[in-house]
């Protein structure tokens, strides 16, 4: 405010006193000004110093003009120094408005570098013709006094066009810094304007009230520095205001060159036509930009390993599907279904990455050849694919099961022959607005088929139901898993099948939910796999089934048990080291422990999984092979797992006396078992006469409701009596309760 209140100070001195102590003394007071900002404040501390930079050369040109060169002979070969001086306030101040505004817009430096060139060129041109037309005289002497005459007018006219186009493009708010500059540059282009004009009339003087005009602009500047500038905010440029200023500059400067008279200065014409050339090299940039922008895009809607579409497309297009539903349109029959591949994890692990991506890339070209033309192949990530498909639910459903066929059929990849499965979730897009509700509502649909084995599912409010019911019971199951008194452990018989002698227990996990009450393994297992807790869980479970086998040898019976383990904890390389510390906290030996796999437990990771199991086989804990002749590897497995007892699936042993073939698959089931030294248990017993005839058949041990239900251990204690109490007699099987047991065991 001092610089504001001496530039109207400089009106009450007297004109004949010192205009040459006045206009260098206001000048250097505005630029202390700048330097003082500079010094005080560090909020773009950079920026104003480069206009206090501009502000001191503007005070330096007056001293040597008034103080030093009074002749005006002092630059090299006959320039004059006191003007090349002040003429360095010009770039200088320019510099500082293009960096103010770097950090409040965001756009490519380039083009906007073009775009100001064409602006500041065409600016130039005008200025140049407009000034030779109303200074007429001032191109009539030396090329280097024309310079020096037209250079201030149209550094400020440059300055000026720059700040508004600037406040404009920027939408900067007008109560700030920017309303002050725009000022301060117009005021100072009208005072060098009329100052030229003067002197090319010769009436050079100073101390006259046209000084306040041009040194207006320091003196404002100076005041803009203390103003109050809010944080940087950086804005997205609008594109057709910038494309509109570029035009208007083009024509502007296309207008000088043909409407170039004879007192047009040659500089200006020069101007013009580097300003067309700008122009030019603009356009030819924003095209080549617009194309890259055109690849990019694609390349952003693209999955880089198949060339499908990816996740961002997709939702581009549900979201046009949700607005022809809306509508009414044809699009309002879309289905989305969601895919997930079954054994591409084994493919991974066993062949590498390398053919798991090629035979991502083998699956993609096979759909995108089998899919409808009109539907959307899309792939999620990893192995999960989308399928937009313009038709109804139902229709949907056939168009699945037709591509589950096709995606089974094998593979040849780096000369193994592979073979996939499919899971289908499906869902209706007009059941939801949003694309991201349609891709919740087709993934549960895909949980549920991939949980209840269907291979496709349409998507029902039962299963948001189901969903959030497993939400709760994981949140319960991680409180259950820290409580002592909640998950249980029952014990289910193996006998001999001529005796009925219990040989053999497996454990059975059961969850007394506090407010559910009795839990069975088909709903827990499934939130414990959901929520990662399985090698948690069937740690509790071994640490209470070698619980049970203590307490009943405490009442005299030396059973041992079997524990079912899941495919984490055979991919958790310290799982065996585990087992042996949970049998040395119970002191008991390996003798009293078996662990039962699945085929499919081997699928995830064989090498990882088979080494696991070798290794526990090592410190001579019994496995046994569960659900056999389910999987779909079995004769490989007998060659290469570590294990000493083959159990024959329930499906097999059901229908063993009503079915031929389940007979002849079970018969020859034991006779192989045998001839590889395996001990064979049949599972899924509940009568007599099943028994009876596995017995004869060769069968080593029976398991199911005929030998007894699964029971907790004091039960268990006393169904061990009274057979002892009968001369070993079979147990007969309880009697069926309203809320029969469920035989699912702890698996993957």
């Amino acid at each position: 405010m001092v610089a504001w209140c001496a530039l109207w100070g400089y009106r009450s001195v007297p004109l004949h006193v010192s205009p040459k102590l006045a206009i260098p003394a206001l000048s250097s007071l505005a630029a202390g000004a700048c330097w003082l900002r500079v010094v005080v404040r560090h909020r773009e501390r950079l920026v104003w110093a480069l206009f206090a930079t501009g502000s001191s050369c503007y005070a330096a040109g007056w001293v040597i003009l008034f103080h030093l060169s009074a002749d005006q002979s002092m630059g090299l070969a006959g320039l004059n120094l006191s003007d090349s001086v002040s003429l360095l306030m010009y770039p200088t101040w320019l510099a500082a408005l293009l960096l103010s505004t770097r950090a409040r817009f965001r756009t490519r430096a380039d083009r906007a570098g073009v775009d100001g060139a064409v602006v500041a060129l065409a600016v130039g041109a005008v200025s140049l013709s407009v000034f030779a037309a109303i200074v007429p005289g001032a191109f009539r002497s030396s090329w280097i006094d024309a310079v020096y005459a037209a250079a201030y007018p149209i550094g400020s006219a440059v300055l000026l066009v720059t700040a508004l186009t600037l406040l404009a493009v920027l939408r900067l708010r007008v109560r700030t810094v920017w309303s002050l500059l725009p000022v301060a540059f117009a005021v100072m282009f009208a005072g060098e304007a009329l100052f030229a004009r003067r002197a090319a009339a010769g009436g050079i003087s100073f101390g006259t009230s046209l000084d306040m005009l041009y040194l207006a602009g320091p003196v404002l500047v100076s005041v803009a520095a203390w103003q109050a500038a809010g944080p940087a905010q950086r804005r997205q440029t609008t594109s057709s205001g910038t494309m509109l200023l570029t035009a208007v500059a083009t024509l502007s400067a296309l207008g000088v060159l043909v409407l170039r008279t004879p007192g047009t200065p040659a500089l200006a014409t020069g101007l013009a036509a580097c300003a067309v050339v700008a122009a030019v090299v603009r356009t030819a940039l924003f095209i080549t930009q617009e194309q890259l922008l055109a690849v990019r895009t694609t390349e952003a809607l693209t999955d880089p390993l198949t060339g499908l579409a990816n996740r961002r497309a997709l939702l581009d297009r549900l979201a046009g599907a949700a607005s022809g539903t809306a509508e009414g349109s044809v699009e309002a029959a879309c289905t989305l279904a969601i895919v997930d591949l079954e054994r591409f994890k084994s493919v991974n692990e066993s062949l590498g990455r390398g053919a798991g991506d090629e035979l991502l890339r083998r699956l993609a070209d096979r759909l995108s050849h089998a899919v409808p033309a009109d539907a959307l192949l899309a792939r999620l990530g990893g192995d999960e694919f989308a399928l937009l498909l313009p038709c109804t639910v139902a229709e949907a459903a056939v168009e699945a099961a037709r591509l589950r066929e096709v995606i089974g059929q094998p593979f040849d990849v780096n000369g193994h022959e592979l073979r996939l499965g499919s899971s289908w979730g499906l869902t209706s897009t007009s059941a939801a607005a949003e694309g991201s509700e349609s891709l919740r509502q087709a993934d549960v649909a895909l949980y549920a088929a991939k949980q209840d084995d269907q291979g496709v599912q349409l998507w029902t409010s039962d299963l948001d139901d189901a969903g959030r019911e497993l939400l709760r019971l994981i949140s319960d199951l991680r409180a259950a898993l820290q409580e002592d008194d909640q998950l249980l452990v029952h014990l289910q018989p193996k006998c001999h099948p001529a005796t009925g002698q219990i040989l053999a227990l497996e454990a059975l996990v059961r969850w007394q939910h506090p407010v559910l009450g009795l839990i069975f393994p088909d709903r827990l297992l499934p939130a414990a796999t959901a929520a990662g807790l399985l090698p948690e869980l069937t740690l509790r479970v071994l640490d209470l089934a070698l619980a049970g086998v203590v307490s009943l040898r405490a009442a005299g019976h030396d059973v041992p048990v079997a524990v079912n383990v899941t495919a984490p904890d055979l991919l958790d390389p310290r799982f065996a080291s585990r087992v042996a510390q949970t049998l040395d906290r119970h002191h008991l030996t390996t003798a009293s422990l078996r662990l039962e796999v699945t085929e499919t437990v081997v699928l995830h990771n064989p090498a990882q999984v088979v080494r696991t199991l070798r290794l526990l086989s090592s410190i001579g804990i019994g496995l046994s092979l569960d659900d056999y002749g389910t999987g779909l590897a079995s004769l490989t497995y007998l060659r290469d797992l570590p294990i000493d007892e083959l159990k024959i699936d329930r499906s097999f042993v059901t229908h063993y006396l009503t079915d031929a073939t389940s007979r002849i698959i079970t018969d020859s089931t034991l006779e192989l078992a045998h001839n590889l030294g395996l001990t064979v248990v049949a599972e899924g017993i509940e009568d007599r006469e099943t028994g009876q005839a596995l017995a004869q058949a060769g069968c080593d041990l029976l398991q199911g409701y005929w030998c007894g239900r699964p029971a907790a251990v004091h039960t268990l204690v006393a169904l061990l009596e009274e057979a002892e109490a009968a001369d070993a007699a079979p147990v007969p099987a309880p009697r069926r309760s309203a809320a029969p047991d469920v035989l699912v065991a702890v698996r993957d």
